[in-house]
């Protein structure tokens, strides 16, 4: 929706698209700035970025074999603190 409103903003301005779609004015704004200045997200989505990698790294080094739990396992065998769960919504998420 933000790129839509990115995309159309010059025809038809932020203001009047937000009045239309469901969305606010000052989100439309806030998800610019966040990709403008990525250090301003949230820690869970930079601890989400980082173990994303992580875990890509891992199932591609295990050729795709390793589910949630040895995923998990071979993270906390290299000294990372992370749930399970956590684990398995970003595997979930990465569609590994």
């Amino acid at each position: 929706m933000v790129d839509f409103i990115h995309n159309q903003k010059v025809r038809y301005g932020v203001e009047f698209i937000c009045s239309i779609l469901p969305i606010a004015v000052s989100t439309y704004y806030c998800h610019l700035d966040l990709n403008e200045n990525p250090d301003k997200r949230s820690k869970r989505a930079l601890h989400n970025e980082h173990f994303a990698k992580e875990i890509k790294r891992i199932w591609r080094d295990s050729c795709g074999r390793y589910g949630i739990g040895k995923v998990w396992e071979q993270l906390s065998k290299e000294g990372y603190c992370i749930a399970r769960c956590s684990v398995a919504r970003l595997i979930q998420k990465l569609g590994v």
